[in-house]
């Protein structure tokens, strides 16, 4: 305390700021023997130390040297409102894309019923993760009769949608199948993402609902995309009995167990990678019950324009083989059409080309636009 006020006093007359000044003579201390060691938490620095030497130095700035530094302060000032500016522009824009791709309905939000399961025993575990011990017995139960009307064979009474998007919940039966069918494969079976095997696939689908961090790295570009691929790439490492159990077990409580989301995100996630695997082993399309059919169709026009969005120099119409019921996903000319079952379209416009049963046809510029746009994500 001593020294801070011997500082402080003579700190004006090399015109030389005090802070500066307890810097270099907080330096100088430290490595005295003898000096207690005081742990200073950042807390601590920012509600207790900082603002009063910004206060002393306020007090201490004349109106003459604010003058000679105001067009530096100016910009930083403009830069600082410019920064801010561009956070909430870009919260609107992304906004305003997931309102176009997942349109959330009106209404009010009701609290969930229950779980997806009982919930697991205590461990030490990260918060949102199963303990190994339930993770151990989720794995051995195997196959799990899933009721898709239901929240995994709890009455879905009163779970977070509101009445414009009431329905079934069919992603519970595609989480429950995938888990089965990567049970029975294994960890180094190949998948149609190559070089991604299941056992990538099993890392990716539980780093996107239990990683709250790295998880939109998942849908975003540059730095973010980079650090949640780290964080897959070492997730992958766990043992894959761990991850299969840890996915067959549902999504933590939160933002993966609203209504709306586990209709068109979630269905659409567990569907793509279940086919994803299924395909790539040997495995033909599905015949689908009629609501499963009219589900995956309701996504099919949720998500077209953002899925279609790279398609130049032609116009796109969607079809839903069989029936009259057809969407168009790209304005312009000439047209084509892509017409198949409504699992088989939603797998080519997330870019499955090759596996879609599908039949792309129209006019030969056009079809061949198609073919060579990138759909998807």
């Amino acid at each position: 305390m001593v020294l801070a006020t011997v500082v402080a006093v003579f700190a004006g007359r090399p015109h030389v700021p005090a802070p500066s000044l307890l810097v270099l003579a907080g330096l100088a201390v430290g490595p005295v023997p003898g000096v207690p060691r005081v742990q200073v938490t950042p807390q601590i620095v920012s509600l207790v130390v900082l603002p009063p030497l910004l206060y002393a130095a306020v007090q201490e700035l004349s109106l003459r040297d604010l003058r000679a530094v105001w067009r530096p302060v100016a910009v930083l000032a403009a830069g600082g409102a410019l920064a801010a500016g561009l956070v909430l522009a870009s919260a609107a824009a992304v906004a305003a894309v997931a309102q176009a791709v997942t349109p959330l309905p009106g209404g009010a939000w009701r609290s969930s019923s229950g779980p997806y399961w009982p919930a697991p025993t205590r461990s030490r575990c990260p918060a949102g993760w199963p303990s190994a011990r339930s993770s151990a017995i989720m794995g051995q139960a195997g196959s799990v009769a899933v009721d898709p009307r239901t929240q995994d064979g709890l009455e879905d009474r009163g779970s977070l949608h509101s009445g414009g998007m009431a329905g079934p919940f069919f992603d519970a039966a595609e989480r429950a199948q995938l888990s089965d069918l990567l049970h029975e494969l294994g960890p180094a079976a190949p998948t149609l993402l190559a070089p991604w095997t299941t056992r990538d696939i099993a890392a990716h689908l539980v780093l996107r609902e239990r990683d709250r961090l790295a998880g939109p790295g998942l849908v975003l570009p540059g730095a973010w995309s980079r650090f949640a691929q780290r964080r897959q790439t070492a997730l992958a490492r766990r043992d894959f009995t761990w991850l299969t159990a840890t996915l067959r077990s549902g999504p933590p409580p939160g933002f993966f167990r609203i209504g709306w989301v586990r209709r068109l995100a979630s269905l659409n996630e567990f569907f793509v990678h279940h086919e994803d695997v299924r395909r790539a082993n040997g495995r033909g399309p599905r015949t689908n019950e009629p609501a499963m059919d009219e589900a995956l169709w309701h996504n099919v026009r949720r998500g077209r324009w953002f899925l279609a969005r790279r398609l130049r120099s032609a116009g796109l119409e969607l079809q839903w083989a069989g029936t009259g019921k057809t969407v168009r996903a790209r304005r312009g000319e000439p047209a084509a059409r892509i017409a198949g079952p409504p699992g088989e379209v939603l797998l080519y416009l997330f870019g499955r080309q090759q596996a879609a049963q599908v039949e792309v046809s129209g006019p030969d510029a056009a079809v061949e636009a198609v073919r060579r746009a990138r759909f998807g994500m």
